[in-house]
């Protein structure tokens, strides 16, 4: 009998168990735009894989993701960068940045082994917004250990003491030499307004 109550008693715990940190940073973000459908063109610059993580349950199931944007002083996405993933075992990972700046990589196949070391290949434009063939390359000071949702650490706030600020391609004096164009009317996401 007691086995049995036992039994019953770790049951009931375990069935109530949830993630109350995970639940109120879901929380947080609230919900979607009204414009923007659920897709790989939502929630720029928000933390992918907090949803799209085991514990949140979004399909797909992503083991890195991030946004891209031009400076550290605007939202504007960068379409088209290059984000090079190289990990623990030497295996490298390329992802691409859609029109609002989103890159993922899905979980699925040979995953990336962490710690893991990062570079951004941002394209470049000339004065007058004309693409140029040339890429500027942006690495990481630091490894990334274990999670996957590049917004944790580089979040929307900016330089803060929890964050190196969001993931850019231009610094300060290269605003007005190489400026990136407007999201396109065609996309479907929409960069954010304000810093969260």
């Amino acid at each position: 009998m007691k086995r049995a109550n036992l039994i019953s008693l770790a049951l009931a715990l375990g069935a109530g168990c949830g993630n109350p940190i995970a639940d109120d940073q879901i929380e947080f973000w609230g919900d979607e735009l009204p414009n923007v459908p659920a897709s790989e063109h939502h929630r720029p610059g928000q933390p992918c894989v907090l949803c799209h993580g085991v514990y949140g349950g979004a399909a797909p199931e992503m083991v890195l993701g991030g946004t891209i944007f031009a400076d550290q002083y605007s939202f504007t996405p960068v379409e088209g960068a290059e984000v090079v993933v190289y990990d623990a075992v030497g295996d490298v990972y390329t992802m691409t940045s859609n029109c609002i700046g989103n890159f993922f990589m899905e979980k699925e196949g040979n995953l990336p082994q962490f710690p893991l070391a990062v570079e951004v290949r941002c394209p470049t434009y000339d004065s007058a917004g004309n693409k140029l063939e040339s890429t500027k390359i942006r690495s990481m000071n630091s490894w990334i250990s274990r999670d996957g949702s590049c917004a944790t650490c580089h979040s929307l706030r900016g330089t803060q003491v929890d964050s190196t600020g969001w993931i850019f391609c231009n610094d300060p004096t290269e605003i007005q030499s190489n400026p990136y164009p407007a999201v396109p009317s065609s996309c479907p996401g929409e960069p954010p307004k304000e810093a969260q």
